[in-house]
């Protein structure tokens, strides 16, 4: 994974930066408006869900990129947008970058249901993945393969993980090495991640990242 940069936004937030191409994930409205202007503008979005925290509609305009989403989130985006909707166990070339959706349980505390989809991407060039698990809150099926980083959130309160459910779902998963702990914000636990980090067991090499944060991820 050498050249590639990884920046965290608000909550689940990313931005990716690999062989010459940017991948937005999940901008939602607790990214400032100011920061937003000021991120380089991506060559694609992925959206995981609807739900305002991962979903800036204003947001994804100034962007501008094409969106790859949900079928419900494509219907609530603005006309003219460039989207597409991917669905569970689809895999699409997304501006280099091969990104197949797999399905992701939000939890019980839902007060309707939604589309709700992680992401395992490849990097352009192949060779390298990071699973980007989304608002997953019950663990389903373990997603196949071995990934090299994982981004997986920690904050709980009845959405997502918690963090001794996200160490519990890493050794379900089977993962080893490079962990982002991502989901603060809202009504999450604002000090999941630094909980998370301290009762990751050892084989996990957790990445703490504030947003705005951001780590160079060589092979």
């Amino acid at each position: 994974m050498k050249d590639t940069i990884i920046i965290r936004r608000e909550q689940s937030g990313l931005e990716i930066h690999s062989g010459g191409k940017t991948l937005a994930i999940d901008i939602g409205t607790l990214t400032p408006a100011e920061t937003v202007k000021a991120m380089v503008a991506p060559d694609a979005i992925l959206v995981s869900h609807k739900h305002a925290d991962h979903l800036g509609l204003d947001h994804l305009k100034i962007l501008g990129a094409p969106i790859v989403a949900p079928g419900d989130v494509v219907e609530l985006l603005h006309d003219g947008a460039n989207a597409t909707a991917i669905r569970a166990g689809q895999t699409l070339d997304v501006a280099g970058f091969t990104v197949t959706a797999i399905e992701a349980d939000h939890g019980p505390k839902l007060s309707a249901p939604i589309e709700n989809i992680g992401f395992i991407i490849w990097f352009p060039g192949g060779g390298h993945s990071l699973y980007f698990a989304g608002d997953i809150a019950r663990p389903g099926t373990p997603p196949a393969g071995t990934f090299d980083i994982v981004v997986l959130p920690v904050g709980g309160a009845g959405f997502v993980f918690d963090p001794d459910e996200a160490v519990a779902y890493l050794e379900q998963i089977g993962h080893r090495g490079r962990v982002i702990p991502v989901h603060d914000g809202g009504p999450c636990d604002p000090d999941a991640i630094a909980r998370f980090a301290d009762i990751a067991p050892a084989h996990l090499e957790v990445i703490k990242l504030a947003p705005g944060e951001r780590v160079e991820v060589q092979a």
